[in-house]
């Protein structure tokens, strides 16, 4: 029976029993009442104290049971899920106590899978809140600590050397000189291995107080605790270096990534954690400049030279909309009749505070932000205007061309085809006249297929020189792969001609093979006198240098072509 239907039950007897009670009294008296009136009052007194006694026991029967399961429902409904009620009654009462009972059989149960269930989230919870610090402090690809991780644990342990200067620490900033090539080349997945194995290293090869880090992309840095001098970082340094020399095996690909390092000690005037990663950085950076694979030390000309190029690299991006750059001309000078040829245009930027900036220092600082392009894109339209108004101005009796130097960034920009085709037709300029200068480091870059670009410029009428030859891989057959029209020879090899017979036979031999294949030859860095001579005699195209004339401003370019340097002497 329900809960329900049992209360309804009860309530049905006590309201019988109660009538009953009462009515039994009145009957009696009602039948005295024709008798005496004195009988009346007992009989009435009495059916009272029935009635009474009747309501008494009743209560004593249903009431006390009932009051047993209200209580212990209260005390289940305030969290007393434990108290158990005695059940010793079969009636309806018996029934809604078992009832009762089984709702707090059942809460606790609820209760119960609810504390379960709460624990296991709890767990869960603090487990992801572990792996969230974790994450936070270590780089995902590598498991190494991230820069964060490493700048707290640098400036505690800065703090404790600023509290014992014995307690000696070394910061080394890695940078690995071939990632980016095994990036482009192998792919992604090649350079994710390859970094994960750089990390295995350190693991190996570093002490469990050290501490090494990955900053970002290719490069990671460490910090060395404990160390007893600096010779002895250093020696830690050389020791590394020296680990990075061995070749790592991935995907079957023997690759060797050597480091630059660039390395800095503690001192009283550190006390803060990203100073000291700062010159560390700066000091690596030098270790580039030096030609790689090397440990270099910090000192305070590498943090002038980076608060120096800092400076250039942001105001360089102001220097076109400022009108500070210059574009020089250098007359190339063709050998045949010894007459004006041509011009290489030379870049040159005029700082307000700085004063003349010599293009070594800021075109790779172009290069590395991408500045390049629109550097590049200024030069090539100022160089072929120029060509414009000397052809308005001065009515040669023969076509001028003009050399531009073009950037590995500009070629694989997606807009430079298009860019050389709206200057050509805005100036008039024929593309013959136009030869575009490429280093060969450029043309060999393993990331990007130079000789299609380079082919797409040729098919605009374009010539392309190879720049610099003699000071990279000098391969011959890059000249072929690449169908250069002009081979432009590096000065070392014009310099050294006087010096050495060797060298002067290999640059008769180097003249004779690029004219054998088609091409025309530059001599460049031509000095002297005898160098000029020599050029002469080894049958070289054109010649440029000192010797002719040092880069000339516009204004000075157009004197120089009404007014030409007598050659006859070294003719």
């Amino acid at each position: 029976m329900s809960k329900g239907k049992a209360v309804q039950s009860i309530k049905f007897k006590l309201c019988v029993t109660f009538i009953c009670a009462g009515l039994i009294p009145m009957y009696v008296s009602t039948i005295v009442f024709n008798y005496r009136f004195q009988d009346y009052l007992i009989l009435s007194t009495v059916g009272v104290l029935v009635f009474v006694f009747g309501l008494f026991v009743v209560g004593r029967m249903f009431w006390t049971p009932l009051g047993k399961v209200v209580e212990a429902a209260d005390r289940i409904a305030d969290g007393d899920v434990w108290y158990e009620i005695g059940v010793d009654r079969t009636d309806e009462i018996g029934q809604l106590a078992c009832a009762v009972d089984a709702m707090r059989v059942s809460m606790k149960q609820q209760i119960d899978h609810l504390d379960a269930l709460v624990a296991e989230r709890t767990a869960e919870l603090e487990h992801a809140n572990e792996k969230l610090g974790h994450d936070a402090m270590h780089d995902g690809l590598t498991g190494l600590p991230n820069r964060q991780a490493l700048r707290s644990q640098l400036q505690t342990e800065l703090a404790m050397f600023h509290q014992d200067e014995s307690h000696l620490i070394s910061v080394l900033f890695f940078d690995f000189d071939r990632f980016k090539v095994v990036n482009d080349s192998l792919g992604h997945a090649a350079g994710d291995a390859l970094l994960c194995s750089i990390a295995d290293r350190f693991r190996v090869e570093l002490r469990r107080i050290d501490l090494p880090a990955r900053f970002g992309g290719d490069e990671f840095v460490v910090l060395i605790s404990e160390v007893e001098s600096p010779q002895h970082a250093l020696d830690a340094a050389d020791r590394l270096l020296k680990v990075f020399e061995e070749a790592h095996v991935i995907d079957g690909h023997r690759i060797v990534s050597t480091a630059s390092i660039g390395m800095v000690v503690a001192n009283p005037r550190y006390t803060n954690a990203v100073d000291m990663i700062r010159d560390a950085d700066a000091a690596m950076y030098q270790a580039k400049l030096a030609g790689k694979n090397q440990v270099v030390v910090f000192d305070e000309h590498m943090l002038a030279d980076a608060k120096y190029r800092l400076k250039l690299e942001e105001d360089l991006s102001k220097a076109i909309e400022n009108n500070e750059l210059r574009v020089m001309y250098q007359p190339v000078i063709g050998m045949e009749d010894m007459t004006i040829v041509g011009f290489e245009a030379l870049i040159r930027w005029e700082h307000p505070e700085l004063g003349l900036v010599s293009p070594d220092q800021f075109i790779p600082i172009a290069e590395d932000t991408g500045q390049i392009v629109e550097v590049g894109a200024w030069i090539l339209r100022e160089s072929l205007q120029q060509l414009v108004r000397w052809d308005k101005e001065l009515g040669l009796e023969h076509e001028l061309s003009i050399n531009v130097n073009v950037a590995k960034g500009q070629l694989i920009h997606p807009e430079f085809l298009g860019l050389v085709k709206e200057v050509l037709e805005s100036t008039g300029i024929s593309p013959h006249r136009l030869k575009m200068e490429i280093t060969e480091s450029t043309a060999i870059d393993p990331r990007h297929d130079m000789s299609v670009v380079i082919d797409r410029i040729r098919e605009l009428g374009i010539l392309i020189a190879m720049d610099d030859f003699g000071t990279g891989h000098s391969s011959l057959s890059l000249l072929h792969k690449f169908k250069f029209d002009i081979l432009k020879i590096d000065q070392s090899f014009v310099q050294g001609m006087e010096e050495s017979r060797e060298m002067s036979a290999v640059l008769h031999s180097i003249i004779a093979l690029a004219q054998n294949t088609g091409m025309k030859v530059v001599a460049e860095g031509a000095e002297t006198e005898s160098q000029v001579a020599c050029l002469i005699a080894h049958e070289c195209d054109m010649i440029q240098g000192y010797y002719f004339s040092c880069p000339l401003t516009a204004q000075d370019a157009s004197v120089y072509l009404t007014e030409p340097f007598d050659y006859s002497q070294a003719a």
